[in-house]
Protein backbone atom coordinates (compact mmCIF):
# COMPACT_ATOMS: atom_id res chain seq x y z
CA UNK A 1 0.00 0.00 0.00
CA UNK A 2 3.02 2.33 0.64
CA UNK A 3 3.96 2.14 -3.23
CA UNK A 4 0.54 2.84 -4.15
CA UNK A 5 0.44 6.03 -1.52
CA UNK A 6 3.57 7.33 -3.08
CA UNK A 7 1.99 6.98 -6.42
CA UNK A 8 -1.28 8.72 -5.85
CA UNK A 9 0.68 11.25 -4.48
CA UNK A 10 2.38 12.47 -7.60
CA UNK A 11 -0.72 12.01 -9.38
CA UNK A 12 -2.47 14.62 -6.84
CA UNK A 13 1.12 16.71 -7.14
CA UNK A 14 0.60 16.79 -10.95
CA UNK A 15 -3.26 17.75 -10.78
CA UNK A 16 -2.27 20.39 -8.64
CA UNK A 17 0.34 21.61 -10.35
CA UNK A 18 -2.10 21.17 -13.82
CA UNK A 19 -4.75 23.22 -11.62
CA UNK A 20 -2.37 26.05 -11.26
CA UNK A 21 -1.21 26.49 -15.15
CA UNK A 22 -4.40 26.43 -16.09
CA UNK A 23 -5.31 29.50 -13.67
CA UNK A 24 -1.48 31.10 -15.26
CA UNK A 25 -0.75 30.96 -11.25
CA UNK A 26 2.69 29.45 -12.24
CA UNK A 27 4.58 28.97 -15.41
CA UNK A 28 5.21 25.72 -17.31
CA UNK A 29 9.03 26.13 -16.75
CA UNK A 30 8.63 25.83 -13.16
CA UNK A 31 5.86 23.04 -13.24
CA UNK A 32 8.34 21.18 -15.25
CA UNK A 33 10.91 21.91 -13.14
CA UNK A 34 9.14 21.43 -10.05
CA UNK A 35 8.03 17.62 -12.03
CA UNK A 36 11.65 16.46 -12.21
CA UNK A 37 12.74 17.02 -8.88
CA UNK A 38 9.49 15.06 -7.39
CA UNK A 39 10.61 12.33 -9.83
CA UNK A 40 13.89 12.24 -9.12
CA UNK A 41 13.25 12.08 -5.46
CA UNK A 42 10.90 9.46 -5.87
CA UNK A 43 12.98 6.96 -7.89
CA UNK A 44 15.94 7.86 -5.08
CA UNK A 45 13.67 6.94 -2.43
CA UNK A 46 12.89 3.84 -4.22
CA UNK A 47 16.34 3.05 -4.54
CA UNK A 48 17.00 3.26 -0.82
CA UNK A 49 14.05 1.12 -0.24
CA UNK A 50 15.22 -1.75 -2.26
CA UNK A 51 18.73 -1.46 -1.45
CA UNK A 52 17.53 -1.90 2.53
CA UNK A 53 15.21 -4.89 1.88
CA UNK A 54 17.86 -7.12 0.18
Amino acid sequence: MKGNLTVWMLLLCMMIGLILLMFNIISWTSYFIVVLIVGVLTYMEKRKRMNRSE
